[in-house]
């Protein structure tokens, strides 16, 4: 389970609720027991979150769909481009580089 109070700025900028909608996170350091507190897409008026990101179930196993989730980490790919095709895919700009065919 995934603690939201502990989250750095750029994974807390990724949160989404579990169906989907854009969360603006404005502090994780709010009164308990919803100390996680955002704007749920365009909505003006905060919503509160327990540090679970449970949205306040009455049963703490019951899921919601305002309840928040961490989606995974956007995977970047690095790629050498040549005429005749690419000729594979790296993780990291580093190896990419190591790999490059002289023209």
């Amino acid at each position: 389970m995934t603690d939201f109070t502990k989250l750095s700025p750029e994974d807390l900028a990724r949160v989404t609720t579990r169906d989907g909608r854009k969360v603006e996170i404005i502090t994780t350091k709010g009164r308990e027991p919803r100390p996680v507190v955002g704007y749920l897409q365009l909505s003006t008026s905060p919503h509160a979150w327990g540090a679970d990101g449970n949205c306040g179930s009455i049963l703490p196993s019951t899921q919601s769909n305002y309840d928040l989730i961490l989606p995974p980490a956007p995977r970047v790919y690095y790629a050498n481009v040549y005429k005749r095709g690419i000729y594979s895919d790296y993780t990291s700009i580093d190896d990419a580089s190591v790999h490059r065919l002289s023209s």
